[in-house]
């Protein structure tokens, strides 16, 4: 099967050179230079991977270009590459998004790319045996409902057990009502 990878960088040098070795590779590869056109994309295509540029130069970053992919494929392989400092790395974390510095180490980036991928790949075979669905979003939704079904069921029954509860008490409390009285009215001489 081959792996679809959207890649964007407004640096068209960098970004035929990367297009390339990744073909090489064995990659399907769609280069884009700007922000605007790769969401417009990732909401219309689906994609393996996104490896994109961090300063794009239209407004949006590749970090939004992430997020957004992430929010549509969630658990796909993201990777971000910048030349300047920034504080990339924290927010790449918190959407599980690798982040390479520039100039990249192009045998570093090969690798985790295809370990991202292999495990991706992984992880969709065991949901599908599992008849679970891909997107962990579905996946999420699903398990919130399921939540709330047995929510509302342990409410149901906590509910059935204090009725039950109380009509014990209650019987309870007759029965020792009627045996009080049959054994005073014995000891008074009077049948039941």
């Amino acid at each position: 099967m081959v792996r679809r990878i959207l890649l964007v960088d407004d640096d068209a040098l960098t970004r035929r050179s990367l297009g390339k070795l990744l073909r090489s590779e064995g990659y399907f590869v769609q280069e884009l230079k700007d922000g605007r056109t790769a969401l417009s994309l990732i909401d219309n295509s689906a994609f393996d991977a996104v490896i994109t540029d961090f300063h794009l130069g239209d407004g949006i970053d590749g970090f939004n270009i992430l997020i957004h992919f992430n929010e549509l494929f969630p658990g796909r392989c993201k990777i971000v590459m910048s030349g300047t400092a920034t504080d990339l790395q924290t927010r790449c974390a918190s959407i599980n998004a690798l982040y390479f510095r520039k100039p990249l180490t192009i045998d570093a980036l090969l690798f985790n790319l295809e370990t991202l991928l292999t495990k991706q790949l992984a992880t969709s075979d065991v949901l599908s045996v599992l008849g679970l669905p891909e997107s962990r979003s579905k996946w999420r939704a699903e398990v919130r409902q399921r939540s709330k079904d047995l929510q509302r069921a342990v409410e149901a029954n906590r509910r059935r057990y204090h009725e039950l509860r109380e009509r014990a008490l209650a019987l309870q409390n007759e029965f020792r009502d009627i045996t009080y009285n049959n054994g005073f009215n014995q000891q008074r001489g009077c049948k039941p």
